[in-house]
């Protein structure tokens, strides 16, 4: 490549091409800047590509940068997409944000999907809800202790989304950033954060999301309005954002006023403790309450010992921080700590959670039954599991895995093992009467997950069979096993956050969404902040503007046209409702039917899934022959999802019924 000469652009062709190019690639994939030089530098010397004259590498790589942080600047009427608030920090006085009523401003300007969705949300004039996330992680390899690079990100929405919106990544704009290690120097740390957030919407001064704010587009204008619904995070970050103990205080619950660590039983005093599956002994705290507890905490701190005040907090189950979210009074028209703490159901099921204790108990028993793991693991070898969840891995029921007290595995993993689980036993285990109870366990288990992963819409229907299933477990584990997590009991308030919100979060999508930050953040070591907030703004802007399919509640994959049929496309992969289905997926469908996928069409606008449809061998609801099957089309609204299957003998084919099917 010739030497830089100041004189010289980079690309050839007009400036706005050149950058609006260099955006695109940037925002594809994994790519660095080196990267994208070396592509570029390749493409050059095959002669595909031609550079201005003189112009080098490090020039290259500015307008590379330039072109990444030009979206950042875009001037909006609420001032540049990132913005700088003061943090005042030892290691960083200006913390970068993005800007959420400037990104909205330039989203709807120039996304004509994202702007109709902005509309069918306000269309009736109600307040949007907004929701917050917050989590730290660490880039590149999360087993390494690097606490100078773990970084805690926060991502928002709204509720009012369309449901397929919320469950895809692009839906949850970045707010911002920071390094652990600066947050940790600020006065109140993740909690202070948490405070600084919620007065980006809701500033006491200017515009804010309580007076509405006006959104501009060439169809119109309207006003968008918002309230605060709540926090989404693990109970770890519940615990920092809110300054509250948990398992470190007596006061094991947030969101109940009587369970108590110590307790164990029925107790005189009516406090309760993490054995208690009656809802009904649950004695939910106000918020009035929460920040009674908040006052007498400032008002003790003068005048205890520091030895008593240490006890006194353990007590109360709140840490004095002064800083800290629960202690600034002026948001209490905002944030409702009791009603805003969103119970996230993969942390508190699937990630070292009630379904790993439960996975483990399980498989203890089965032990005791004769039953090893290389038993297991010879079965789920020839399990098919749904293509968007990839193959089963005998792995998983290794003996390193039932090492502790718990099943050790990442949250996907749990969701896999479970039905696989319930297949052995159902084929293997039904008929001992040693293993009734835990059969029942297990299928207790196996229908809370099922209902949990069918979706924010569908999940809320079912809340009254959620929370029998989630006492019956609660009881039977009671019973079986006698340990203990907290998280059994939060399990009961995962239903509590479906009621307040109407929908069904989870954390699920926001962990997807740390991958692309991890992507920006993992060969970045100087100016952290300022350079992956810039990458990752660009890229879901560019995300967004490109992916007008990304509005779609379902749609085929790479889609071709059908000779010598007018509109009509198929395709060997589409998105349906409940996520990605593939060519070869055994799907269920209303009413108690199942099939294995051909392909899928779209008639003008209309989706089709070509499949062939099983007859079932002597009634039996899961065991059905492929021998005499037959022809048909399905529309999607009649699928509930894809199986988990394995062949119970040549051509007898033995389902994992999906839980929504079964009532």
């Amino acid at each position: 490549m010739a030497a830089r000469s100041s004189s010289s652009s980079g690309l050839e062709g007009p400036p706005e091409k050149r950058r609006a190019l260099l955006q695109s690639i940037q925002a594809v994939g994994k790519q660095t800047k080196a990267s994208t030089i070396k592509m570029l530098s390749v493409l050059q010397q095959q002669g595909a590509l031609a550079f201005a004259d003189g112009v080098g590498e490090r020039q290259l790589r500015s307008e590379i940068q330039a072109a990444v942080e030009s979206v950042g600047n875009t001037e909006t009427p609420y001032g540049p997409i990132i913005q700088k608030v003061r943090l005042d920090a030892p290691g960083l006085q200006d913390w970068e944000i993005c800007h959420p009523f400037a990104f909205l401003w330039y989203m709807t300007q120039h996304s004509a999907a994202f702007r109709e969705a902005m509309r069918k949300s306000t269309c009736d004039g109600r307040k949007l809800r907004l929701i917050i996330y917050m989590d730290g992680l660490v880039p590149g390899n999360p087993f390494r202790p690097d606490k100078g690079r773990s970084i805690m990100c926060i991502y928002w929405a709204f509720v009012d989304w369309p449901s397929y919106m919320l469950n895809r990544t692009f839906a949850w704009p970045c707010l911002s950033i920071l390094r652990e290690s600066i947050m940790h120097t600020v006065p109140g740390g993740a909690s202070y954060l948490a405070r600084l957030a919620l007065r980006i919407f809701f500033p006491l001064v200017g515009d804010s999301l309580e007076s509405g704010i006006v959104i501009n587009g060439p169809d119109g204008s309207y006003v968008v309005k918002a309230k605060f619904v709540g926090f989404l995070a693990d109970l770890k970050e519940h615990k920092t954002i809110t300054e509250w103990k948990g398992t470190g205080g007596n006061v094991c619950c947030l969101m109940c006023s009587n369970v108590w660590k110590p307790t164990v039983g029925d107790s005189a005093d009516g406090t309760i403790g993490l054995d208690c599956s009656d809802r009904r002994k649950f004695k939910k705290r106000t918020s009035a309450e929460l920040r009674a507890s908040v006052a007498s905490l400032v008002a003790e701190a003068s005048r205890m010992s520091k030895t008593a005040f240490s006890k006194f907090q353990i007590d109360v189950g709140i840490n004095y921080c002064p800083s800290g979210l629960l202690f600034d009074s002026s948001l209490h028209d905002v944030y409702s700590p009791v009603d805003h703490t969103i119970v996230d159901w993969m942390h508190t099921m699937c990630s070292d959670g009630v379904g790993n204790t439960c996975i483990w108990n399980v498989v203890q028993f089965c032990k005791e039954a004769g039953v090893s793991t290389k038993d297991l693991q010879e079965f789920a070898t020839p399990v098919n599991m749904p293509s968007k969840y990839g193959k089963a891995d005998p792995a998983w029921f290794h003996d390193n895995r039932f090492s502790g007290s718990s099943y050790s595995s990442f949250s996907s993993v749990v969701l896999n093992v479970v039905p696989i689980l319930y297949l052995f036993f159902e084929t293997f285990c039904a008929h001992d009467c040693r293993l009734n109870e835990v059969g029942r366990y297990l299928r207790l288990l196996y229908m809370i997950l099922g209902v949990l992963a069918s979706g924010a819409d569908e999940a809320p229907h079912h809340c009254d069979v959620l929370r029998r299933n989630m006492s019956a477990l609660h009881a039977l584990h009671a019973k079986l096993s006698g340990h203990f997590k907290p998280k059994m009991h939060h399990m009961h308030h995962i239903v509590d956050g479906m009621e307040w919100l109407g929908k069904l979060v989870s954390c699920f999508v926001c962990e997807r969404k740390h991958r692309h930050v991890k992507d920006s953040a993992l060969h970045v070591f100087r100016h952290l902040e300022h350079t992956v907030l810039h990458d990752v703004v660009n890229k879901q802007c560019q995300q967004l503007l490109a992916g007008v399919e990304l509005f779609k509640e379902e749609f085929l994959v790479s889609p071709r046209d059908v000779r010598e049929v007018p509109d009509l496309r198929m395709s060997t992969r589409a998105v349906l409702k409940f996520g990605g289905v593939y060519v070869g997926d055994i799907l269920c469908m209303r009413p108690s039917r199942c099939g294995r996928v051909k392909n899928f069409y779209e008639f003008r606008g209309n989706l089709l899934v070509h499949v062939s449809m099983y007859q079932s061998v002597a009634g039996a609801p899961d065991v059905f022959d492929e021998r005499s099957s037959e022809d048909a089309f399905v529309e999607t609204h009649e699928i509930i999802d894809a199986c988990t299957w394995f062949y119970q003998s040549p051509s007898v084919v033995k389902v994992a019924i999906p839980p929504l099917a079964l009532f």
